[in-house]
């Protein structure tokens, strides 16, 4: 017997065997399952080209030659995935500080929050000071809620009438762009980029001041004696519409007994805005001696305006432009000379201010005065500085003073000084 006679055998014996086993007849399966019979009887087959994996005539049942692979489940649609999962929610993500009528609350983007006293809002700066952390200073961009204890006054821009500026009072609550002054209904809704500035309500005379002192010391002994020292000090008075500025800048130089430089500038004005951009500097005055450049004294006296170029966060640009009066009298002069002027002036000006980084920022500014001949003509005066965070509130100065008189006015004896002056200072600055 060839084996392929051998193996179709075997096939039909596994095949009755399985039948008589428990296969039902697919006429018996055709009146379970509601189908018809058609009477035709299961015939095996006979041919020897049959196969395993052949039809098998008129029942229409098929013996794959593999097989059947188990069907993968189709997965459910990803709404349905979606609304049987919980969301887990932080619960400091949904916190919000209860009513407290003592402490001021503050929270940062990044979710910190600070329990402490609003100190106020300038120049994109909210200053806010915490019992255990001292007076602290954030770029308003990061602020993400701010609510206070007691009153607030608010300086904003009306975006509906010409930016003109408007002052609210009340309870301040600030949550991520929308700012609510007061209670209802008298309550006033702002967006964010509306508030110019901010001050505490109810508060002292004292709480409207700031200022910086800057100090610089050199003393070399041996060959030579020298000592050198400046001082810078500036004073600020702020109030939501308004701004009082002064400040002194001094220098003072002695190589072995013989003063070799000696000067002394003093600068205040008094701004009150119109915009939130836009100023009226209602007076300004400077005062400034040196008498190595034949300067006895000298004083300015004027107003004017200025317009905010720049003001972000980080960077603040603005320019300045006044008319007024100059009055400058000479150590000495020539004969037939008068010792004491007066002229018209023209006054132009610029201040640049940047953070550079998070401890190193750079100031730029500039003046220039248009006067007659006989007070010089051109008087510039640049300062330019450096300043780096050391520890705390000390920072570390280095400050670049250029001072030019176009026409200086020749002395007495006929010497005429220099029209340039130059110096660097080294100082360590604190701001209070």
């Amino acid at each position: 017997m060839s084996c392929a006679a051998t193996g179709r055998l075997l096939f039909l014996a596994m095949y009755v065997f399985v039948a008589s086993a428990g296969m039902r007849p697919a006429a018996a399966w055709a009146q379970d399952s509601g189908v018809q019979d058609s009477g035709t009887e299961m015939e095996l087959p006979a041919t020897e080209d049959a196969m395993p994996g052949s039809e098998i005539p008129d029942n229409g049942i098929e013996f794959p030659d593999e097989p059947m692979e188990t069907m993968e489940e189709d997965p459910l649609p990803e709404a349905v995935v979606e609304s049987t999962v919980s969301t887990v929610v932080d619960p400091w993500e949904a916190f919000f500080p209860p009513p407290d009528s003592r402490f001021d609350w503050l929270q940062l983007t990044s979710g910190e929050w600070l329990k402490g006293e609003i100190k106020g809002l300038y120049s994109y700066q909210l200053e806010f000071e915490s019992d255990e952390l001292d007076s602290l200073k954030f770029d308003w961009e990061d602020v993400r809620i701010l609510r206070s204890a007691g009153p607030q006054e608010v300086r904003y821009t009306d975006l509906g009438n010409g930016r003109i500026p408007l002052t609210a009072y009340g309870q301040l609550t600030l949550v991520g762009n929308t700012a609510t002054i007061g209670t209802s209904p008298n309550a006033t809704t702002l967006k964010r980029d509306q508030i110019v500035t901010i001050a505490q309500g109810a508060q002292s005379e004292w709480d409207y001041w700031s200022g910086d002192l800057t100090v610089g010391l050199n003393v070399r002994s041996g060959n030579s004696e020298v000592t050198d020292a400046s001082v810078y000090f500036v004073i600020e008075r702020r109030k939501a519409g308004s701004r009082f500025h002064t400040d002194y800048r001094g220098t003072f130089s002695e190589t072995t007994g013989v003063e070799t430089q000696n000067n002394h500038r003093i600068n205040g004005y008094f701004d009150s805005f119109v915009t939130s951009r836009l100023y009226w500097r209602v007076v300004f005055a400077e005062y400034f001696r040196d008498r190595f450049q034949n300067i006895q004294n000298q004083l300015t006296l004027g107003t004017g305006g200025g317009y905010d170029i720049i003001r972000t966060p980080k960077t603040e640009w603005d320019i300045s432009a006044g008319v007024g009066a100059l009055y400058k009298e000479a150590v000495s002069v020539e004969a037939g000379r008068d010792t004491a002027n007066i002229s018209s002036a023209v006054l132009l000006g610029t201040s640049f201010d940047t953070e550079l980084t998070k401890w190193l920022d750079y100031l730029f500014q500039y003046r220039l005065q248009v006067v007659d001949e006989e007070n010089g003509s051109l008087l510039h005066n640049m300062v330019t500085t450096l300043s780096s965070d050391l520890v705390g509130e000390l920072d570390l100065d280095l400050t670049f003073t250029w001072d030019r008189v176009q026409d200086p006015q020749p002395a007495a004896n006929g010497t005429v000084p220099e029209r340039d002056d130059y110096r660097f200072t080294v100082g360590i600055s604190y701001e209070f």
